[in-house]
């Protein structure tokens, strides 16, 4: 039996059995845990994960540098993922990586350096690829700002469009 991490949103976890995770799947609002004698609100849960992946999450909370599917080591600046090698005058990374063509970019997937040599460096480029973005989420929106300027502007079409009575 495995035990797993409650992870809420302001990083402190609390640690339970499987049967105790069991009972949580589809709970909402205020929910008793027994093995552990308290009483967590469940809309304060950022995510559940089994206790043996505890320090994969570590590494992923203080992510610095990754490996994208391709073996590019790539490194995190201030939020977005750059080529690792090439900075300006100022210490500032100089390549950011284009999400469009690295999905693990685009869904913040990236593995680290003990992930991916230990999980991925012995698959094909395009196994790697499928099993990084596995169970991750597309990005709301792709396209960036230019999509959400076109989007944008057509809704201020529509609107102006609409007669304006007083």
């Amino acid at each position: 039996m495995d035990n797993y991490l409650i992870i809420f949103f302001d990083k402190k976890t609390l640690e339970i059995t499987e049967s105790d995770f069991n009972n949580l799947i589809g709970k909402e609002g205020l929910v008793a845990i027994k093995s552990v004698g308290e009483v967590v609100n469940m809309s304060a849960v950022a995510r559940i994960i089994p206790k043996s992946r505890a320090d994969e999450l570590e590494d992923r909370r203080n992510q610095k540098e990754g490996i994208l599917h391709d073996g590019m080591v790539v490194i995190r600046y201030f939020g977005s993922w750059y080529m690792d090698g090439e900075f300006d005058e100022h210490g500032k990374p100089m390549r950011r990586i284009d999400s469009a063509h690295y999905p693990e970019v685009a869904r913040d997937c990236v593995p680290t350096k003990k992930e991916f040599e230990t999980k991925y460096r012995m698959l094909p480029r395009e196994k790697r690829l499928e099993l990084i973005v596995e169970g991750t989420r597309e990005p709301r929106i792709s396209g960036g700002l230019k999509q959400i300027g076109e989007t944008l502007g057509n809704r201020i079409k529509q609107i102006a469009k609409i007669p304006y009575n007083k």
